[in-house]
C-alpha cells in the first residue's frame, strides 16, 4: 500500500523535474536572445566616434563576455535554485 504511494510520489517528482528542466531551457534561451538583442542594439546605436576610439577586439571581447555570463553562469545558478525548490517542495509533501 505504501509502496504504491512512494512510487506515485517518485514519478511525480521525476515528471516535475523534467517539466522544470524544459521550462528552464526555454526561459534561459528567451532571456539570452533578448539580452543579445539589447546589447547589439546598444552597440550598433553608439556614435561613430566611439567605434573609432574603441578597438574592435575590445568590443567583441566585452560583448562575448556578457553573453557568456548570461548563458553559462546565470543558467547554472538558476538551475540550482529550481532543483532545490523542487526538492524542498517534495520534502514538505512527504
Amino acid at each position: 500500500n505504501y509502496c504504491g504511494i512512494y512510487v506515485a510520489m517518485s514519478v511525480t517528482y521525476c515528471l516535475s523535474g523534467l517539466v522544470a528542466c524544459v521550462a528552464f531551457v526555454q526561459l534561459c534561451s528567451h532571456a539570452s536572445r533578448h539580452l543579445h538583442n539589447l546589447c547589439l542594439d546598444s552597440v550598433l546605436g553608439a556614435p561613430l566616434g566611439w567605434f573609432e576610439s574603441m578597438p574592435s577586439g575590445r568590443i567583441i571581447s566585452r560583448f562575448t563576455g556578457d553573453m557568456l555570463a548570461m548563458d553559462i553562469h546565470f543558467g547554472s545558478m538558476f538551475d540550482g535554485v529550481v532543483q532545490m525548490s523542487l526538492s524542498a517542495l517534495m520534502l514538505l509533501v512527504v
